[in-house]
């Protein structure tokens, strides 16, 4: 949740990107759902706060023969980039991007502003299709039986969110 509302590698300036919980809930037509949770949202949201003062590594692992699927090179403006390798020329093939990065880094010299992105969506070639292979793995400096009594609460809320969706759409 937090990372949602204030993740602070969005752009700068106007081109900055903000999103509340209440705006991605009613953007999908569940605003009514939100009303109905915010208190337990928002003390959920305060308890994550608390725990990761310094944040959570979020390492997501993308299987080889997806990754150009999956992912494409950006920079703040989430568009779809191209980056120029020496030798090659430019490109947006992410095997071959990360292939050059991992053997040949000085072949890339446009790489102060690169970034790259995961399709975030469940349809086929989304990295949250749990068929994808994508594995999220989350790492902090919480005390771990603090973290799993937080994530039981957070996914019993969840679970509790999700069901009132289903029913909605009923």
């Amino acid at each position: 949740m937090t990372y949602i509302t204030e993740n602070y590698n969005t752009g700068t300036g106007l081109n900055r990107k903000t999103i509340t919980l209440q705006t991605a809930f009613d953007d999908l037509g569940y605003g009514n759902i939100y009303k109905q949770y915010k208190k337990q949202l928002k003390k959920l949201e305060k308890k994550n706060t608390e725990l990761t003062q310094y944040g959570n590594l979020l390492l997501f692992a993308i299987p080889k023969d997806k990754i150009n699927d999956l992912v494409y090179l950006t920079t703040d403006d989430d568009s779809r980039k191209n980056i120029h390798i020496d030798g090659i020329g430019k490109t947006d093939n992410i095997t071959e991007i990360m292939e050059t990065l991992r053997n040949n880094p000085e072949k890339i010299s446009d790489t102060d502003k690169t970034e790259f992105a995961l399709i975030k969506t469940y349809d086929k070639n989304g990295g949250l299709n749990p068929e994808s292979g994508v594995k999220v793995f989350n790492f902090n400096a919480v005390d771990p039986a603090e973290w799993q009594a937080y994530r039981t609460k957070e996914n019993k809320l969840f679970e509790q969110i999700r069901q009132s969706i289903i029913n909605q759409q009923s």
